[in-house]
């Protein structure tokens, strides 16, 4: 999908125009209906004592409602900058934020706010498109409305029996919002295919709706007459109920519907006061700021700055360019070849250096292992996770860092907890008469009897064969894995050092591949037959490790190993984790070469952090299903 941040032609698409005014059908039909509903009310309606009302009001509630209504409009500019983060649509906070407020004080003013809201936004910003702007606004809109049902729900519980909204249609709502909160942390992909807005959006949505929402309610409360003020919490859950009608009318200023529910909600205060505070709200509320607003959209759009002042750091797919070879070549870590497989990004700083491996998942950015440049300072890194993080609603988490990162992340108060070991090789000081090596010799003997032999592939890989025993051994570990343990990924072989193991009757058994950098081979995937002999993984491993002392490797990596799991857990729940993770069984095996181990470390800034975290580390691991379809960072198509 194309990166918004582009210009877009703007020609005027007559399908989206006809969409949007198709939209506003339903709204002429409430308006009609709220008109023939207030009609007796209207027939009654003593103007001049509505006038006198209105004169009444003292000038320190007009500045009340005035500095309310300012507080409101800063939320709703910072809202709209929030919903372009979600899209990824590459506008400027600031930029959004003006936009955001023209726009929603027009649409309000004027009603029609689909119609209108997506013209004030297309006029403000003209690097989007006018079907980019339609779906801005639509998001805009669809989020505020759920944010104002869920702070609605909240309201009427706590009224309890003074509150207008049945009980059970408040309990409905916010066990659907509880809904959409657990589908961010675990989406079942298989029936929803969207990215749901991570958890930190949903709460910022929420927070800027009760600001929002407050700061407009007190602006007309501000305005009632003093002596028939009702109590403050059940005028804000009318207020809410009136102000969410308005918006689903679509009528200029919500009239109308707000009226209705007022009217008939607050009848302890009366109807003169009423309608003159309402009269007044609408001028400090609705007509000053969308004067203020016209003015803007007659202006334009700011001219379009050369680049950001702070552009934050961005992740970028790496796919097949060239360029990224001598990066990778020189990174410290083999292990950073995993960018090639199309589960990770490059993680770069604002003048677009790479960085880290990373990934937007859930609830986190996830830095991944080492960085790829030796110079780059921890504390930095730390510095741009949590800016990277922030542009995108989210928490950083750096998983399988190194030890000296994990020390900074210490330093800079982080939560860091030790997740795996390292065990990795010097090729030429590796000594299979080593005491250590006593399981390594036993299996090769095995193997030795069972006839197999094993040894670096050639130009041409036997790929169907090597593809069946790799399905297969997915199969039976009850799925394919991959992110951080990477995956079987046949267009990438041609980059890493393959080893094939055959029995006595010239069968391919097993094979091995490795991540190959100029200081480092790094073992990727382990696969091997139902039916193979015992003895033919070790033997893989040893023929790569005499490969890589011929070569001169001075490091050879067998890839990490998770910690066993806490002592503190019932035997029961460790057993079951040791079993899903294969900790015992991965560490058996490994140790049997002699390795040396390096702790390896996950981090993040707060527990909370750090749960989700690793929830979102699991999921990308465990769920095979969204291999190759998992929803990146949302981009808006033109």
């Amino acid at each position: 999908m194309p990166d918004m941040s582009t210009a877009t032609p703007r020609q005027l698409p007559r399908a989206v125009l006809r969409g949007l005014i198709a939209r506003q059908a339903l709204p002429l039909v409430l308006v009609g209906l709220m008109i023939w509903l207030l009609r007796d009310s209207a027939a009654g309606l003593d103007v001049g004592r509505v006038l006198a009302a209105t004169r009444d009001i003292p000038a320190w509630s007009w500045g009340a409602a005035a500095l309310a209504t300012l507080v409101s409009f800063v939320a709703i500019g910072r809202y709209d900058a929030v919903i372009h983060r979600l899209l990824n649509t590459g506008v400027t906070r600031d930029t959004a934020q003006r936009a955001g407020i023209a726009a929603i004080a027009t649409a309000q003013t004027t009603g029609f706010g689909l119609l209108i809201g997506t013209l004030a936004r297309w006029r403000m910003l003209p690097q989007l498109s006018l079907r980019q702007s339609a779906r801005v606004t639509i998001a805009v809109t669809l989020s505020f409305m759920a944010g104002l049902a869920v702070i609605g729900a909240l309201a009427s519980l706590w009224l309890g029996a003074a509150s207008p909204v049945p009980r059970v249609v408040a309990l409905a709502v916010l066990l659907a919002a509880l809904g959409g909160a657990a589908l961010s942390l675990w989406p079942p992909r298989r029936l929803l295919r969207a990215q749901l807005p991570p958890l930190r959006a949903q709460a910022a949505i929420l927070g800027l709706v009760a600001l929002d929402t407050a700061a407009a309610a007190l602006a007309l409360y501000a305005l009632l007459p003093a002596a028939y003020m009702p109590p403050a919490a059940t005028f804000y859950a009318v207020f809410l109920l009136a102000f969410g009608a308005g918006l689903l009318g679509a009528t200029p200023g919500g009239v109308g519907p707000f009226e209705y529910v007022c009217l008939t909600l607050l009848a302890g205060v009366p109807e003169a006061g009423l309608l003159a505070a309402i009269a007044g709200f609408r001028v400090v509320y609705y007509a000053v700021p969308g004067t203020l607003a016209a003015t803007l959209l007659i202006a334009g759009a700011r001219r379009p700055t050369p680049a950001a002042p702070d552009p934050p750091p961005a992740l970028h797919p790496a796919g097949p360019d060239t360029a990224l070879d001598p990066v990778l070549r020189h990174a410290p870590r083999a292990e950073a070849q995993l960018v090639r497989q199309g589960e990770l990004d490059l993680f770069c700083d604002e003048f677009g250096a790479p960085l880290a491996l990373a990934a937007a998942a859930g609830q986190s950015v996830i830095v991944l292992g080492e960085p790829l440049c030796h110079r780059l300072a921890p504390a930095r890194l730390l510095d741009l996770a949590q800016a990277a993080a922030d542009h995108r609603n989210r928490t950083p988490f750096l998983y399988k860092c190194p030890a000296p990162l994990a020390a900074a992340a210490r330093r800079a108060g982080w939560r860091v907890l030790r997740v795996s070991d390292e065990a990795w090789i010097d090729p030429a000081r590796h000594d299979p008469g080593h005491r250590d090596c006593r399981r390594m010799r036993r299996a090769l003997r095995k193997a030795q009897a069972a006839g197999l032999r094993a040894a670096e592939a050639g130009a041409v890989l036997p790929l169907a064969e090597m593809t069946r025993i790799a399905q297969g051994w997915a199969r039976r570990r009850g799925g394919a894995r991959g992110f951080s343990l990477g995956r079987f990924a046949p267009e990438q072989l041609h980059r890493q050092r393959v080893f094939l193991c055959y029995d006595e009757n010239r069968r391919l058994v097993a094979f091995a591949t490795f991540h190959v950098a100029r200081a480092e081979w790094a073992l990727d995937q382990m696969c091997h037959a139902g039916a193979a002999p015992p003895g033919a993984m070790h033997l893989l491993i040893a023929r790569a490790i005499e490969a890589a002392a011929r070569q001169g490797c001075p490091r050879l990596s067998l890839a990490a190993v998770p910690r066993a799991a806490p002592r503190w857990l019932p035997k029961a729940w460790a057993a079951r984790l040791d079993a899903a993770s294969g900790a015992p069984g991965l560490r058996q095996f490994k140790s049997s070469f002699g390795p040396r181990w390096a702790p390896l470390y996950a981090a993040a800034p707060g527990r909370l952090a750090f749960c989700l975290g690793v929830i979102d580390v699991i999921d990308r691991i465990t769920r095979s299903e969204a291999r190759g379809t998992a929803p990146r960072e949302r981009e808006l198509p033109s």
